[in-house]
């Protein structure tokens, strides 16, 4: 059997760039009800729209057995890659001898010929010290046999169970690196143009240069190579995004109302439990974020938005700027270091505000307490704003929204939320051109108005949408709203008994529980890449 010998010439210097905004263009997390044995093909695409999590614009997603040997193109038998086996659940794994799948759709780059890919792989269960190993690779033919070292495969990626690594391309060897064994690795792959950079459980492990840019769409491959029966492969949350714009304009991701929990939780709410992938959460007060600990845990450093409006962040005698000035009880941290920017008005146009009322109070927040400003309108509030609006108010509105609660709709057509979300935020940008920072609000609950998603599945679906249109757009930040507000009975809500009666409380995300590991999912690309 052939094999590779991982050694160590150094750890190459890690080189550093810019942020990105990066557009989700795969992800399968190989999670199924089904067991493998009772599947079809042993699971290799059962259920794959549920393992996909709804991500639009995959159709043709679906995987293929390839050869993964150097020596033939004849794929393995059949139960020798499984997902979901009785005895290694939700996830891919790979037997008996070396094998591989292709993934039938081919990914486009982004921006420089930007691929960023990430898995979660244990290169042989049980072990920490073989030197058999799983694999990934980026092979422009459809053909390929899966084989790393292959003259086609443009990049290939194999980790050893005991934490050697080897870059291949196009069967040339790059310079080998470690890491430190592990039961499993937690890879992250980034190719822009000619470089590469690996990190592995979170360590910088390797950097190089290719001799030649990576191709603007190519086939990705997981591969496995195992020399004994009693080895098993195992690969499982599998993304690719790609870079889409050359900087990084999307920074931000919260939820409305994300202060304390409605239904009964008292204090721990969306932004507490959020908190490890939200940094833009809309509070109604300072004084709602519970003791000096909470708010702090919520909101600091300014992770939070403080609303204004509706008598909001308001307590009788007392200026927003005064309130903000005091210490947080039990910290020497003033209040106004939790918030990044003060909410002035939901909705004006709508609500019959004008031009006067809104600059007024945009100026006198501004000029009080320094700090940014932001609104939302509504769709048809964005209609009747008018004409000389952007140079009324834009000398002191920093972030400026838009809302509207979409359905999927009919692909292609100008019903399909992408169309509708496109004109929105055009008309937007139209009419406020010198605002700096834009930001949509995507429905996180299909507890909302008729005509909005319905379902768990079709609101995943448009929450990846949102954030994959954002980040192609020079939107700065999704502000969802939002599984936190409880909604008075009978104010329009689509199925209000259903909402009240299976809220979600603390980190129990009943209601669209798809819909939620979407979010998490987004929120850390945010504010981590």
């Amino acid at each position: 059997m052939k094999r590779f010998a991982v050694l160590i010439f150094g750890i190459l210097p890690f080189f550093s760039f810019a942020g990105k905004d990066y557009e989700f263009k795969y992800y399968d997390n190989f999670d199924t009800s089904v067991s493998s044995h009772q599947a079809t093909n042993y699971g290799l695409n059962t259920e794959l729209r549920q393992r996909q999590l709804y991500l639009d614009g995959i159709n043709g997603g679906d995987w293929s057995r390839v050869s993964g040997k150097w020596y033939t193109s004849v794929a393995p038998n059949v139960s020798y890659s499984q997902v979901n086996h009785p005895y290694n659940r939700n996830s891919l794994s790979f037997f008996v001898e070396p094998n591989a799948v292709r993934l039938n759709k081919p990914i486009s780059s982004g921006y420089n010929r930007n691929y960023n890919i990430s898995f979660t792989v244990d290169p042989i269960k049980r072990d920490r010290f073989s030197s058999n190993w799983a694999s990934f690779m980026l092979d422009d033919n459809r053909f390929g046999k899966g084989w790393v070292a292959d003259s086609t495969v443009e990049f290939g990626f194999l980790i050893t169970s005991d934490g050697g690594i080897q870059i291949l391309e196009r069967g040339n060897y790059h310079p080998n690196c470690r890491v430190p064994s592990s039961n499993t690795y937690k890879v992250n792959i980034d190719i822009t143009n000619r470089l590469y950079n690996i990190t592995v459980n979170g360590r910088r492990a390797c950097s190089g240069y290719l001799s030649r840019s990576i191709p603007s769409a190519t086939y990705a491959y997981l591969g496995s190579y195992i020399t004994s029966a009693s080895h098993v492969t195992s690969f499982d949350d599998f993304i690719i995004k790609t870079a889409a714009s050359s900087n990084k304009k999307l920074k931000h991701y919260g939820y409305y109302f994300a202060e304390g929990n409605p239904f009964g939780s008292g204090t721990i709410g969306g932004a507490l439990i959020t908190k490890n992938f939200t940094n833009f959460n809309h509070v109604k007060d300072i004084y709602s974020l519970g003791s000096g600990y909470d708010a702090y845990r919520k909101c600091y450093p300014k992770k939070c938005i403080l609303s204004t409006e509706w008598g909001h962040g308001q307590q009788a005698g007392i200026s927003i700027n005064d309130q903000l000035n005091q210490n947080i009880p039990g910290y020497s941290i003033k209040y106004k270091a939790l918030f990044i920017a003060l909410y002035a008005f939901d909705e004006p146009y709508w609500r019959d505000r004008d031009n006067t009322e809104i600059k007024a109070r945009l100026k006198d927040l501004k000029e009080a307490t320094g700090m940014p400003t932001m609104i939302v309108l509504s769709h048809p509030g964005l209609d009747s704003a008018p004409v000389n609006s952007n140079a009324i108010l834009s000398p002191y509105l920093d972030y400026i929204g838009v809302n509207e609660y979409f359905s999927v709709g009919t692909p292609n057509t100008s019903t399909h939320y992408s169309y509708r979300l496109k004109k929105m935020t055009g008309k937007l940008k139209a009419k406020f051109p010198d605002i700096d920072n834009y930001y949509v609000v995507p429905a996180a609950t299909k507890c909302l108005y008729a005509g909005a998603a319905n379902s768990d599945p079709e609101l995943a679906e448009i929450t990846w949408g949102f954030h994959n249109y954002a980040a192609k757009n020079d939107i700065s930040a999704v502000l969802a709203f939002t599984p936190w507000y409880k909604w008075p009975q009978g104010s329009g809500e689509l199925n209000g008994s259903y909402c009240h009666n299976n809220a979600i409380n603390n980190n129990d995300p009943r209601l669209n529980p798809i819909t939620y590991r979407v979010m998490r999912i987004l929120g850390k690309s945010i504010i981590e890449d």
